[in-house]
């Protein structure tokens, strides 16, 4: 989740009008297309009609809300520097959200890198600074957030490390379709039934023949279409479709959980939210309660869904192709095979259609995520009062028209009502709860966070076991913070909040209360403009972890204004030789005659500084013979062209507690302005391999001469 520090938008964005958020007040979403399906611009309030119920409304507040299209992103602009760090103070986010939700469960392994493709170059393309993207998937219900689009790095890894989860197949032909075991198991369906298993029995399946006798009727007549009924007690027994239905059942639950609490959780976010679900499809289970439950959140969060095949434009069942008319031996099985397998995906098309979203079945994947970010470019925001004021918390259907003829309207179909029995007494701590639970971060006090990853650690000082120390570095803006005069000088006395966790995890919180003695304002003193660092004040904690994915959220609250930044990190086994986080600072702490680097949260630094950095070698080798660990470091700066500015040769590291550690100080004086690189070539010279760290960092004009 990372939303770093990145250049102001080079257009000013109007205010946009206020709309209510009481209950009475209801927004509506809506896009405007023309017959060749590009987005319709500069309507007024006029221009629409909004009924529901069939009863009409009255449009009270509008906005026709504009994104423009990215520009060309080049290599010259990128800033590597803000990859190790995490920040909520950068661009004002858009209006615009997009969940990528992968159903890793009913997705196949070639099929999925397809899709991570295509959502790939859809971030690269169509995502602008600012947009709102997450990335969620539903076998385990992670999930990760940016706002800087395809500059993230952690966001890229994230998504290139989404694989498949469907379960193996040994061969096509003898799995048994969700949709087929649903109307073997639910239904009774004798007729299916016998299908797949003359099907099965053709391609020599285990257990190939399913038990498909009636007590009901003849063979073969299979249950009334429609209708919902106890399968015969020879059709209970037919293990096979038993368990695929289970397994289908068990799959298409997790899905619509995740997306139901994804929707739950849009709905605190403003402006259009488009989800898409990245499956090949499940069937519609009248049985199941997450189909109604996710078209009621997605009422209430005023979001859509999209369906998007990740198979691209399938045109019959995987095993034709590959089997043949041997897995067909009567003609009459081909017509109710395809047509069970067009039923295959109901479920995610159903969700789509009742959401407002679109069913993206195309060989081109991108094209279909560019059009889903087409339709966003563009849009409209109608409110209006109800004259129904009930909070009846029912269902109410909505239609939306535009006076103009030959376009076509994008609109949700309806929403729910609130419910008079859904009122709660007000949380005291609502706003610090709310950053927690929120997706994406709030800026109201800006924060900066970095994670440093260095050796081993006790987890538990009851029950020793060795974990990974981790070092929390936090900084949060000063000039934020509430305040109160003490003899000229502010006193400000923040409430923060550290949650930690396993991504997908519990989380850990840690809460403590602040009180610092701030400095006049800078616009107050003397001298000139101030290091990046002066603003800002320093909080550093320590952790200890076991190795896995990480995901840190620090949460602080001064005077009713809350930030919250979170990070995610990685924690790599500690059996194996590594380097430690390199800590890049220009603050030395000195105590007792050491010198340690101070842990920061920010890799930009004024020329007119000294750059220190801190490395330690993990897990070295012990020489057989003087029981000793050996190792040398060299290290190169180079700029953003390649130019190396300042060097050292390789020399011994000094030992600290066993292990080699080294110390680096260059100045600054000398470099260029704008991105540079660390280099960190550390040799353990026992076991004689070389191991290599690479630190961007950015080279800031001193204070005077910043304008």
């Amino acid at each position: 989740m990372l939303a770093l520090l990145l250049p102001a938008l080079a257009a000013a964005r109007a205010e946009p009008p206020v709309f209510g958020t009481k209950a009475e007040i209801v927004t509506v979403d809506v896009v405007v297309l023309d017959s060749e399906g590009r987005p319709v611009r500069s309507l007024t309030r006029e221009d629409f009609l909004v009924a529901e119920d069939g009863r009409p409304q009255a449009v009270t507040a509008f906005e026709a809300a504009e994104v423009p299209a990215p520009g060309i992103v080049s290599g010259a602009t990128l800033r590597p520097s803000v990859a190790r760090t995490t920040s909520n103070a950068g661009v004002p986010a858009t209006r615009r959200t997009f969940a990528i939700v992968f159903d890793d469960a009913h997705v196949g392994p070639l099929a999925i890198e397809q899709a991570k493709g295509a959502v790939a170059a859809f971030v690269d393309q169509e995502a602008r600074a600012g947009d709102r993207l997450l990335l969620f998937t539903t076998s385990d219900a992670r999930y990760w957030t940016t706002t800087r689009g395809a500059e993230d790095a952690a966001w890229r890894d994230a998504l290139a490390a989404v694989r498949s989860h469907q379960r193996l197949r040994t061969t096509p032909a003898c799995h048994i379709a969700e949709y087929e075991a649903m109307r073997i198991e639910d239904f009774g369906d004798v007729r299916v039934c016998e299908m797949v298993s003359r099907r099965r029995l053709a391609l020599g399946c285990a257990e190939s023949v399913l038990d498909c006798r009636s007590g009901s009727g003849p063979a073969g007549s299979g249950a009334a279409p429609g209708r919902a009924m106890s399968p015969p007690p020879g059709l209970a027994s037919s293990m096979p479709a038993a368990e695929a239905h289970a397994r289908g059942r068990d799959a298409r639950g997790g899905t619509l959980r995740t997306l139901r609490e994804l929707l739950r959780a849009l709905a605190r976010s403003p402006g259009r939210k488009e989800v898409v679900l990245v499956s090949e499809g499940f069937p519609l289970d009248p049985a199941q309660d997450g189909f109604r439950e996710v078209r009621q959140q997605a009422a209430r969060a005023n979001a859509v869904v999209h369906f998007l095949d990740a198979r691209g434009l399938a045109v019959g069942p995987e095993f034709l192709g590959a089997a043949g008319s041997r897995a067909l031996p009567e003609s009459g099985d081909l017509a109710l095979t395809t047509a069970l397998w067009r039923l295959e995906s109901g479920g995610t098309k159903a969700i789509a259609e009742e959401t407002g979203g679109r069913v993206l079945q195309t060989n081109d994947l991108a094209d279909g995520l560019a059009r889903v970010a087409d339709e966003s470019r563009a849009y409209y925001l109608l409110g209006y009062a109800p004259t129904n004021d009930r909070q009846d918390g029912r269902y109410r259907k909505l239609k939306v028209e535009v006076k103009r003829p030959g376009l076509e309207i994008r609109a949700r179909p309806g929403y729910f009502a609130a419910s008079s029995k859904e009122k709660r007494e007000p949380d005291p701590t609502y706003p610090i709860n709310r950053a927690m639970r929120d997706l994406f971060d709030a800026d109201g006090i800006p924060l900066r966070l970095a994670v440093y990853v260095m050796g081993e650690a006790a987890l538990d000082t009851d029950r020793p076991k060795t974990g990974v120390e981790v070092l929390v570095a936090a900084e949060v803006r000063l000039d934020a913070l509430a305040t109160e005069d003490r003899g000229g000088r502010g006193l400000a006395r923040p409430k923060v909040r550290l949650l930690t966790s396993r991504i997908g995890g519990e989380w850990h919180e840690s809460d403590w209360s602040l009180q610092m003695t701030l400095e006049p304002k800078h616009e107050d003193r003397a001298a000139g403009p101030a290091s990046p660092g002066d603003a800002w004040h320093p909080i550093l904690t320590r952790l200890a972890v076991a190795p896995g994915q990480h995901r840190a959220r620090l949460v602080v609250e001064s005077g009713g204004r809350v930030g919250s930044v979170t990070h995610d990190f990685v924690v790599p086994p500690f059996t194996d030789e590594r380097l430690s986080t390199p800590i890049l600072s220009d603050r030395l702490l000195v105590e007792r005659g050491s010198r340690a680097v101070l842990p920061l949260a920010r890799r930009e630094f004024p020329r007119d500084s000294r750059l220190h950095c801190w490395v330690e070698l993990l897990g070295a080798a012990e020489d057989g013979t003087t029981g000793m660990r050996t190792a040398t470091a060299a290290f190169v700066m180079r700029s953003a062209n390649g130019r190396e500015w300042a060097s050292g040769e390789a020399s011994p590291m000094r030992l600290d507690n066993g292990r080699p550690v080294r110390l680096l100080s260059v100045p600054l004086a000398e470099a260029p302005e704008g991105e540079s690189e660390l280099v960190l070539t550390v040799r353990d010279e026992v076991s004689r391999q070389t191991l290599e760290a690479r630190e961007p960092f950015r080279v800031l004009p001193p204070p005077a001469d910043r304008p």
